[in-house]
């Protein structure tokens, strides 16, 4: 059986036309991807019982949190407050390869897996314990479709 460690799993978003940052100090990435799609009842006086069909998927929000920095991670805080939606890609720790932008989009990448969209930063919070460290919970909220594409 074949795994993929989570390990080494990176958090992008294209930050200017040509320019890919990392948001760095990701903690952990619960859950990220497609969502339930919605049902439509098409049941008429002929069924047998119930029938639907596949409606819109939601991409689910995906939030993560982060070991905050004011240096690493100010520019997220500014993305929050615009509300701009960016594209955003999760490159999966099955390879490497640092992605890369042109025209504001991401260019294709092809030595690991990864799962690549547009989101805007719906939610930026911070925790500060008395014995601990600073972190951050972000929230991105996924818009449109997201494509996984598998390591060659």
């Amino acid at each position: 059986m074949s795994y993929t460690r989570s390990q080494g799993t990176e958090l992008f978003y294209v930050s200017a036309p040509t320019v890919v940052t990392k948001i760095a100090q990701v903690v952990e990435l619960p859950e990220a991807g497609g969502g339930p799609a919605d049902e439509i009842e098409v049941t008429h006086l002929d069924s047998p019982m119930k029938e639907f069909i596949a409606g819109l998927s939601d991409n689910q929000p995906i939030t993560f949190p982060v070991r905050f920095s004011a240096t690493l991670h100010s520019a997220l805080w500014a993305l929050k407050n615009s509300g701009v939606v960016v594209p955003i890609m999760i490159a999966f720790a099955d390879g490497t390869g640092t992605p890369t932008a042109a025209a504001g989009a991401f260019a294709a990448l092809n030595t690991r897996s990864n799962l690549r969209g547009q989101a805007f930063v719906q939610n930026f919070t911070w925790n500060n314990p008395a014995n601990g460290v600073l972190n951050s919970t972000v929230t991105l909220r996924p818009t449109g479709l997201f494509t996984f594409t598998a390591r060659v």
